[in-house]
């Protein structure tokens, strides 16, 4: 299966009925931004989008304003930030190492979804703030990519 994340990638496929809901990864496809007009093409077709998010609680967020300022938003995505992003847990040394670390430690808020429904935060911007100190507690370091490989040196579809 080939991921789309371009505006063009969408409206070809939109503008030829193949798809009955968009999934877009706001992350890969412009931000909020290249998300927004995706949404609006998808509204043109009568189709409604599906945000992709299996990343941390910084993109939740973003995501969840990205719901309340799209009409045609179908459903939210939300992956458990109480453990390592699927990311990491996938390609990451980190995790291969032991070095684990809860997504929630990252920020000041977690959405968490309840009966169904997650509260939009009130607060500026995308209503979440990443913790004090984060770049002592969590420095950059250069990571190793462990992208698991077919025999024929193809990547494995996780």
């Amino acid at each position: 299966m080939k991921l789309i994340h371009t505006i063009q990638e969408f409206e070809m496929l939109l503008s030829r009925n193949a798809m009955s809901y968009a999934r877009t990864s706001v992350c890969l496809c412009g931000g909020i931004t290249g998300t927004r007009k995706i949404a609006a093409i998808a509204e043109a077709h009568g189709v409604q989008i599906v945000p992709h998010n299996p990343l941390s609680p910084v993109s939740t967020a973003v995501c969840l304003q990205i719901a309340v300022a799209t009409e045609n938003c179908a459903i939210h995505v939300l992956p458990n930030h109480e453990t390592i992003s699927a990311t990491e847990r996938y390609t990451s040394s980190y995790s291969i190492q032991g070095i684990e670390f809860k997504q929630s430690d990252l920020v000041t808020w977690v959405p968490k979804a309840e009966n169904g429904f997650i509260v939009i935060p009130d607060k500026p911007g995308i209503g979440i703030d990443l913790v004090d100190g984060i770049e002592t507690k969590f420095p950059y370091q250069r990571r190793v990519i462990n992208t698991r490989l077919n025999i024929d040196g193809s990547i494995v579809d996780q």
